[in-house]
């Protein structure tokens, strides 16, 4: 389904989603063949697009205590996010104490977001995956200024979302923008100006924290203000990133 956008049955997609109980309805069926018997009556694809959901999801994603956010990230919706193999964060861990890491904002159309979450950030430039241009090149996108990863996360429509958009008219003021950590060697990570970076390796890029934007204001800031990088350090420290 997610290869193929073009041959999806978006209203049955609509269809099922609207049909699923709310997690906490799930979560109280009690044993697995409780929760089939119960998803199967409310639909009977409901079950299989649970499975699917499960079993092709890598990424943890847990909701961050109010009293852990970021306020000049400026919105309620605050989330760790990590979509990295255990083998994968060993590895980002060895770059890191070879090279040092630095913190720069990842910014994408919404999109993108369903591949992030399940493959993590990968260099798309010159593939069927590109979205926006490439004006510095190849690589990931980064910025250490919120403005500049903000500004890459406008709609590409007509590319790969849904054909028959107005199911999903609901999601069009919705944007994300990830916090990273993005090891410092500087053969694959280059600085441009503007406050733009490209990172030619994937496995020196990993996402730490996700932020979701309705129609709240978005931050005007930049990771090299010591007060707001001291913040994020103490963040990282706290969920053992760091």
């Amino acid at each position: 389904m997610a290869q193929n956008e073009k041959t999806v049955a978006w209203n049955l997609v609509k269809t099922i989603a609207d049909a699923f109980p709310s997690t906490s309805q799930v979560l109280k069926t009690g044993s697995q063949d409780a929760i089939k018997a119960s998803l199967d009556r409310a639909h009977r694809l409901c079950y299989p697009f649970l499975e699917w959901v499960v079993g092709s999801n890598r990424c943890h994603i847990a909701v961050l205590p109010r009293d852990k956010h970021l306020s000049f990230m400026k919105t309620p919706f605050q989330f760790l996010m990590v979509n990295q193999s255990p083998s994968a964060e060993t590895k980002f861990r060895t770059y890191k104490r070879q090279f040092g890491t630095a913190f720069a904002f990842h910014g994408s159309p919404f999109e993108n977001w369903y591949s992030i979450l399940r493959q993590g950030l990968i260099v798309a430039s010159g593939t069927r995956y590109q979205l926006n241009g490439a004006a510095y090149g190849r690589g990931i996108y980064l910025s250490t200024n919120a403005a500049v990863s903000l500004g890459y996360m406008a709609s590409s429509t007509g590319r790969n979302v849904a054909p028959e958009s107005e199911v999903f008219d609901q999601f069009t003021s919705l944007a994300c923008v990830a916090l990273c950590e993005v090891v410092c060697d500087s053969e694959s990570l280059i600085k441009h100006s503007c406050d733009v970076w490209t990172c030619l390796k994937e496995e020196h890029v990993c996402t730490r924290f996700l932020f979701v934007y309705r129609n709240e204001a978005r931050p005007a800031i930049s990771l090299t203000n010591p007060a707001i990088l001291k913040q994020v350090k103490t963040l990282m420290k706290e969920y053992g990133s760091l």
